[in-house]
């Protein structure tokens, strides 16, 4: 199923229709530009797969050091 969310679907789409209709007239250029505008939206699409790992990982060592931290209130 085709996620309508994913960041970058938008320039991926316009970019394959601007890829085809390049390839279909003879436009080098209209072709070249639409694989690029393919690229971009690909490249946002792992800039916010890496955005949120990043605050995946940064929830979780917020969590283990407020759990130490706890920890180390109750011992002391």
């Amino acid at each position: 199923m085709v996620d309508f969310n994913e960041k970058g679907l938008e320039d991926k789409i316009k970019g394959t229709i601007k890829e085809v209709t390049g390839k279909i007239t003879g436009d080098e250029k209209k072709e070249a530009e639409g694989k690029i505008q393919k690229e971009i939206g690909e490249a946002k699409k792992q800039a916010e797969e890496m955005k949120d790992e990043v605050l995946k990982d940064a929830k979780e060592l917020k969590d283990k050091t407020k759990e130490g931290m706890d920890h180390f209130q109750d011992n002391f």
